[in-house]
């Protein structure tokens, strides 16, 4: 019987496992940069309150994803250094809770199958695979929300005046802290919204204050939060700089959407896209998840509130970014499982079936030529041996008299499995022509790296690359003016090498007033505009500082 319990479990860490492959190879995003070197910053300045990078403050997102990227750097034998891995596998980790809620909401408030089929499909979505493999704090954040609307849909199905229920009230006030922490209180704020209209609609709404026990969730929120807040205004004082002014304050929440932005119905499409390949049987369904919907019980309607609550006020709201949607996932997940188990779809026969094996064949030919051409033998290995154990335990769960052979949702599973392995392999080695120039500005940056040594000096000349910065492991201001670079360049040309990185295409108008000798490149065909080099500065060009 513990085994049977645990074999469910065992089959989505090992398909987790899976989807590690990309946490090396995927070339470095922007964004992923501003994690990564923030962390190395506080950790190196012994700083825990106040965020910086390129060692000036950085306001834009409270701190708790740095910390848990500082740790996990701690926690590693192999490096005393901050590596891009450690953010990506923050992200990874909290991808995996995300899952294993996802598994114990849809079978604890619905059925094992539902949570079964929704864990999976959660897995194989792209929005998932793709986000959980940036250092970004998004996904932390978005894991944060997830337990937090779960855990208070749990303290709603559980009896009044019980431990369990005053235990998961609490609990979703603690992730909401949590989440605060890492990103903000604007989704946290938006699902306590959703909650508590279903709740005060409802026929229970006495047991409004029973579920949500807001006096001691608000003391424990804001013992989560409250401490850094009012240490971090005590060190902007001390520098004075103005928390109103800055994008942690909120700033971000005072635009309105435009009617064109409103009726584009950003939101509601980029979640299908998010959702893709689940989300491609949806156009088939729609009958059995509406009438699902009509039907929805009461744990149901409440994350249904929560979502719709979340689509609304975001959709009003500006800012229109692909990410915001990433807390909506596991409800999602388990609605499109919750419409597959309502249709009770028989088995695909004859061509269907044969169509269908086609299709995971071309995939899979796909996969090993994407893999072959990104030269990913070691990821081609990782997949193999994870595959076999993987294998064997699906063959037994399928295997379990609980599953009806009669009906599609057993191809389905074998199909989903499948499909977790194609979309990872697919955005890890697909040649995408942003991906091509990330790794080109990753490669350059790197070199530059490599070239600098202590006590030289590097600046970027109208240009504002973020991985300069990572690479470089010291400040590298930014310049625009050509007397304060030259003003920089003699005060230091004696004692320091001075090196600077700016677009290519200022390099005839940077080289008439400063002598220099280009080191390298960062080519990009598609956007020349972007190109970098990097050069060595050796003198000025009879210009008085």
């Amino acid at each position: 019987m513990a085994w049977k319990t645990w074999r469910w479990p065992l089959i989505l860490l090992n398909l987790w496992m899976i989807t590690l492959t990309g946490i090396h190879s995927i070339p470095l995003e922007s964004h992923e940069v501003l994690v990564i070197e923030t962390s190395r910053e506080m950790e190196s300045q012994g700083e825990w309150i106040l965020p910086s990078f390129n060692y000036e403050p950085r306001l834009n997102k409270p701190p708790f994803s740095y910390w848990a990227v500082t740790m996990l750097s701690h926690l590693d034998p192999t490096s005393k250094d901050v590596q891009i891995w450690h953010g990506r596998l923050i992200s990874l980790l909290a991808g995996l809770v995300m899952v294993f809620a996802t598994y114990h909401a849809g079978k604890t408030l619905f059925n094992p199958f539902i949570g079964k089929l929704a864990s999976l499909l959660l897995l194989s979505m792209q929005g998932y695979i793709s986000f959980s493999h940036h250092a970004r704090p998004d996904f932390l954040y978005s894991t944060f929300c997830a337990l937090q609307l779960f855990a208070w849909t749990y303290a709603w199905k559980a009896e009044d005046g019980t431990a369990r229920q005053r235990l998961y009230g609490w609990l979703g006030w603690a992730m909401a802290g949590l989440a605060t922490l890492t990103k903000g209180p604007q989704v946290p704020a938006v699902f306590l919204a959703g909650v508590l209209v279903f709740l005060l609609q409802s026929p229970e709404r006495k047991r409004t204050l029973r579920i949500l026990r807001p006096f001691a969730g608000i003391a424990i929120w804001c013992l989560l939060v409250l401490p850094w807040w009012v240490l971090l205004q005590q060190h902007l004082n001390e520098i004075r700089i103005a928390l109103s002014e800055t994008q942690i304050s909120g700033s971000l929440l005072h635009n309105i959407a435009s009617w064109q932005e409103i009726l584009s119905f950003y939101y509601p499409l980029n979640l299908f896209s998010l959702m893709i390949p689940a989300s491609l049987v949806i156009p088939f369904m729609i009958p059995w998840i509406w009438k699902a919907l009509k039907e929805a019980s009461p744990p149901m309607s409440m994350l249904l509130y929560a979502s719709t609550t979340f689509l609304v006020l975001f959709t009003l709201g500006g800012h229109y970014r692909k990410h915001y949607l990433l807390p909506l996932l596991p409800t999602f997940s388990i609605v499109l499982a919750h419409g597959i188990q309502a249709a009770a779809f028989p088995q695909l026969q004859g061509n269907r079936r044969r169509g269908m094996m086609v299709l995971v064949a071309l995939g899979t030919i796909l996969c090993l030529g994407l893999i072959t051409w990104g030269k990913g033998y070691p990821s081609l290995l990782w997949i193999f041996l994870n595959s076999i154990p993987l294998w064997l335990l699906l063959r037994r769960e399928l295997q379990d008299s609980s599953w009806d052979q009669t009906l599609f949702s057993t191809q389905l599973m074998k199909t989903s499995v499948v499909l977790i392995i194609l979309v990872t392999t697919c955005l890890t080695y697909f040649p995408f022509g942003q991906n091509q120039w990330r790794r080109s500005e990753q490669s350059f940056a790197e070199s530059i790296g490599t070239t600098l040594q202590a006590g030289d000096l590097v600046v970027q000349w109208k240009s504002d690359s973020y991985m300069i910065p990572f690479y470089a492991k010291r400040p590298v201001p930014q310049v625009e003016d050509e007397g304060r670079l030259a003003t920089y360049f003699q005060e230091n040309q004696g004692t320091h090498r001075v090196y600077a990185i700016l677009p290519k295409l200022e390099l005839a108008s940077f080289s008439s007033r400063f002598e220099n000798v280009v080191l390298s490149s960062a080519e990009s065909r598609r956007h020349p505009e972007k190109e970098l080099v990097f050069v060595k500065l050796v003198a000025l060009k009879n210009m008085q500082p």
